[in-house]
C-alpha cells in the first residue's frame, strides 16, 4: 500500500476542462498542494481534462525514486504535492498506481515520487501527472480511503450501462478516515450552499432541478441500481443528480449491500426511480436532499440510525405507501425537512424522532406507527394531512407507541379541524392526546399548494418547545428567506483577521 492515498490526504478529479473526456490513468494531488495551490483546473490538467504532463520512454532508478527524461526540462510544470499515475512499461506494466511528487529538479531534468513499489531500475516508464479521469466508477476505483481522506471532484454528466458498483473506496470509521465525491460546475465548492451554482431543496421542487446546479447520473432507463454500495463505510456523495432508471421494481438510485455505515448524501436530487433507497445500511444520512415526483414506490427505506434533515421530500397517494420508512429498532432522527404528499409522510418503526418538520398533503397519516415495539418522539411539527386524515396514527396489524407527543400544530390542508387528529385501529390500543402544548389552527402557508410552506400565522413562531432560554422555537421547518451570493474559497483561514 504505497500509493499517495494511503500516504495523505489527496484529491482526485473527473472530467475537467474543456469537453471533459478525461483520461483513464491520471494523478491528481495532495490534499496539501490543492490547499496551497490551486486557483483554477489548469493548475493540474490539461485540455478535455487531459494530464498536465504526459511522458513516455522516462528512465527510474529505485535507490532514490528518481525519474529522468532524457530530453532534459520536461518536468519543469510539475510541482511537488502533484500525484502522477507511474507505470513500469519495461516489466509489463506490473507496477503501477498514483504516487505524490516530493521532489522535483530546479532545472525541470527529474522528479522523484515517494514509496513506488517497482523494485527494478526500468528504462521505460509512463509518466501522467495531474489530469482527470474519464468516469466516475474509474476513479472510484483507482483509490481507497482506508489510510486518509480523499476528495474526488467531477463535474461531468455520465450516462450509466451498468450499476455503479462502489466495494473498495470507502473510510473507516475508526480512523475517522471518508471518501467525498463533490459534483461542482466550473470551480469546486460552486455547488454548494452558499456558491454561485447552488440551488436550494425546496427550489428544485418550486422550480425543477437546474441545469448546472448538480452533476447528473443518468441511469439511461436501465434495469439497474445507480450506485451500489457494498459494504463500504464513510462516504459522501454531494451535489449529484442521480435519476432515470425506469421505475419498475428495483430500479433505484441506490441499492446498501452489506450494511453500510456513514454513508451521506448532501445536497442531492433523486428522480424517475422505483425507489431513491431500497436497502438498509446504518447511519445513512440525508442532508439538504430533495426527490422528484416521478418515484414509483415509497422513495426512502431507512435503516438504523438513519437522519434526514433540511430535505424537501414527496411522494404520491398510493395507498399504503409512505415518503420515508424509519425501520428497525434503533433510533433514526427526522429533523428540519418539508415532506409533500404520500399515503403516509412517515412510516415509523422504531426508536425514531420527528422533529421540527413541515408535513403537508398526506392522505392517511403525516405519521404513521407502524410497528408493535415502536416508540416514537413527535414535537415541533406542523402536521397537515388532506381532509380526513390523521396527523398521527398507528398501523391496524402491528399498533405501537408515541412517547413523547406535544407542540405539534395539526390542522388540514383546507384550514379546517381535524375530526381525528391522533387515530389507531389497533384493537385494544388507546388515544394518546395532542400534548399540552399542541395547537389545532391553520398555519396559513403564504402558497403551501404551490410549494411555499412558510407560515403566516403568528402563533406558530414561538410556540414549539422551549429552548435554554425559555424562548419557544418555530413549529415545522425552518425556512430561511435570505440569499447569499457565492463565497470566495479561503484557502488561508489562519490569515484572515479580526477588525474591531
Amino acid at each position: 500500500m504505497s500509493e499517495a492515498y494511503y500516504h495523505k490526504n489527496s484529491v482526485f478529479f473527473v472530467g475537467g476542462t474543456g469537453s471533459k473526456a478525461g483520461s483513464s490513468y491520471v494523478g491528481g494531488c495532495t490534499q496539501e498542494w490543492f490547499d496551497n495551490n490551486f486557483t483554477e483546473l489548469s493548475d493540474i490538467m490539461g485540455a478535455d481534462g487531459s494530464p498536465l504532463l504526459s511522458l513516455t520512454g522516462c528512465s527510474y532508478t529505485n535507490a532514490n525514486k528518481r525519474i529522468v527524461k532524457a530530453n532534459g526540462g520536461e518536468f519543469s510544470s510539475v510541482e511537488v504535492g502533484m500525484v502522477s499515475w507511474l507505470s513500469d512499461v519495461e516489466h509489463s506494466g506490473s507496477y503501477s498506481g498514483q504516487y505524490e511528487i516530493t521532489d522535483v529538479d530546479i532545472s525541470g531534468n527529474w522528479i522523484e515520487v515517494n514509496n513506488w513499489v517497482a523494485p527494478f531500475d526500468s528504462n521505460n516508464v509512463s509518466v501522467d501527472v495531474g489530469g482527470a479521469v474519464d468516469s466516475l466508477d474509474r476513479c472510484l476505483g483507482h483509490i481507497s480511503a482506508v489510510s486518509y481522506n480523499v476528495e474526488i471532484y467531477t463535474n461531468k454528466d455520465e450516462v450509466l450501462s451498468s450499476t455503479m458498483t462502489i466495494n473498495s473506496s470507502g473510510g473507516v470509521l475508526s480512523k475517522n478516515s471518508h471518501c467525498r465525491v463533490i459534483g461542482f460546475n466550473t470551480y469546486p465548492g460552486d455547488m454548494d450552499e452558499g456558491g454561485l451554482s447552488y440551488q436550494s431543496p425546496i427550489d428544485s421542487y418550486n422550480d425543477g432541478i437546474a441545469s448546472g446546479s448538480f452533476v447528473s447520473i443518468d441511469g439511461n432507463g436501465g434495469s439497474f441500481s445507480i450506485l451500489t454500495m457494498d459494504g463500504q463505510d464513510n462516504i459522501e456523495f454531494r451535489n449529484l443528480y442521480l435519476h432515470n432508471t425506469g421505475r419498475a421494481n428495483n430500479e433505484n438510485a441506490i441499492a446498501l449491500l452489506n450494511t453500510p455505515r456513514g454513508v451521506v448524501f448532501n445536497n442531492c436530487r433523486f428522480d424517475v426511480l422505483d425507489r431513491v433507497i431500497n436497502t438498509l445500511g446504518e447511519g445513512v444520512s440525508l442532508i439538504g436532499c430533495y426527490n422528484g415526483a416521478n418515484i414509483s414506490n415509497q422513495p426512502l427505506l431507512m435503516g438504523d440510525g438513519s437522519l434526514l434533515a433540511d430535505c424537501v421530500l414527496q411522494g404520491s397517494e398510493t395507498a399504503t405507501h409512505a415518503v420515508v420508512n424509519l425501520t428497525y429498532d434503533c433510533g433514526g432522527v427526522m429533523l428540519n425537512n418539508v415532506i409533500i404528499g404520500g399515503y403516509y409522510g412517515v412510516r415509523a418503526k422504531g426508536l425514531n424522532s420527528i422533529i421540527g418538520n413541515t408535513f403537508y398533503g398526506q392522505g392517511g397519516a403525516c405519521v404513521h406507527v407502524h410497528r408493535d415495539n415502536a416508540s416514537v418522539t413527535v414535537c415541533d411539527n406542523l402536521l397537515i394531512p388532506l381532509s380526513g386524515g390523521h396527523g398521527i396514527g398507528a398501523a391496524l396489524g402491528t399498533g405501537g407507541s408515541v412517547n413523547h407527543n406535544n407542540y405539534n400544530c395539526f390542522m388540514d390542508t383546507t384550514g379546517a379541524l381535524l375530526s381525528e387528529p391522533i387515530g389507531t385501529d389497533f384493537p385494544g390500543a388507546l388515544i394518546s392526546n395532542l400534548g399540552a402544548n399542541s395547537i389545532e389552527t391553520d398555519p396559513s402557508f403564504v402558497d403551501g399548494g404551490n410549494g411555499n410552506f412558510r407560515p403566516c400565522n403568528s402563533s406558530i413562531f414561538r410556540s414549539g418547545r422551549k429552548d435554554a432560554y425559555g424562548i419557544g422555537r418555530t413549529m415545522g421547518a425552518v425556512l430561511r428567506t435570505s440569499r447569499y451570493g457565492g463565497r470566495s474559497r479561503v484557502s488561508r483561514p489562519g490569515r484572515i483577521s479580526v477588525l474591531r
